[in-house]
């Protein structure tokens, strides 16, 4: 998948409350000034991500309906291509106002996440046997969390002593998904066991390169990839580009560039739009 239409940002908010759905957008314009900015990390992390967005001169009634524990959902994309999920979750802390003098800009926090409600503890017993896929999707409903994608790399892995699920949900998911050679983490907020395999894993590949032959600009990559080292870890690359919805935790992105090439499933990074960005950075294993 390359991109074809990179121009006319759109972002979309969505808030959630108990007796209405409030839809914020900001479509660019010559004449329009900028409305909504945000900040949405992802990981390869069980842990919730906490999200950040603001919107310019909200009016005082809107303002009101921005509660704690709201529900919103954040898309952005283009105006030929379209918009595409970028994160979703439930309002933490109380939203802050600010002022220039011209313009005032409401801004609040969200940490991404499906369920409103979710049990911190679960004490559940399994028979000799039982499969790994099994015990997680009966933790998962029994602590009322919502699994997206569930695929192991050994799917009929088993657990042939039998298995007791004591204490937090999250934490036991995470360790089944290892027992079944895969790992667990949040991707759009919802709670995903997946292998990241090679010939399988996400429909989101995207070529970028700085330059395409025979045309204008490349495809989304806006700077020479950098790499990081750190003493106790593996050497990774950042990757910075135009605003890709696509990308999260185990997109394929393919890298064309002099300093850097190869497919590489993204680990982390995060989306910013700002007044002077529109980005996407990912981090992949060199």
């Amino acid at each position: 998948m390359s991109a074809k239409y990179l121009y006319g940002r759109r972002v979309e908010l969505w808030l959630e409350t108990k007796n209405e759905t409030y839809k914020f957008y900001y479509h660019q314009t010559v004449t329009h000034a900028f409305g909504i900015t945000f900040t949405v990390p992802f990981s390869d992390s069980t842990t919730a991500q906490t999200c950040n967005a603001a919107i310019m001169n909200l009016s005082r009634s809107h303002q009101k309906e921005f509660k704690k524990g709201c529900k919103v959902k954040l898309f952005a994309g283009y105006a030929e291509s379209g918009v595409g999920l970028l994160t979703q979750g439930f309002i933490t802390g109380t939203p802050t106002i600010t002022s220039d003098g011209t313009n005032s800009t409401f801004s609040f926090t969200f940490k991404e996440g499906v369920d409103a409600k979710t049990k911190k503890k679960v004490n559940m017993s399994f028979a000799p046997g039982t499969r790994v896929s099994t015990v997680i999707r009966r933790v998962a409903k029994k602590a009322g969390i919502t699994l997206g994608k569930v695929k192991l790399a050994k799917p009929k892995a088993a657990c042939k002593s039998g298995y007791t699920a004591s204490g937090n949900p999250v934490t036991t998911i995470k360790k089944l998904a290892k027992l079944g050679g895969s790992r667990a983490y949040r991707c759009r907020g919802v709670l995903t066991v997946d292998d990241l395999s090679k010939a399988d894993g996400h429909n989101e590949h995207l070529y970028l390169t700085m330059k395409q032959p025979g045309k204008h600009g490349g495809t989304g990559l806006i700077a020479y990839p950098t790499y990081n080292q750190d003493d106790d870890s593996k050497p990774t690359v950042e990757i910075q580009t135009l605003l890709f919805h696509q990308i999260n935790v185990g997109s394929l992105i393919q890298v064309d560039n002099s300093y850097f090439s190869g497919t590489k499933r993204v680990q982390s990074g995060q989306h910013v739009c700002d007044d002077s960005s529109f980005t996407t950075t990912s981090e992949v294993y060199a």
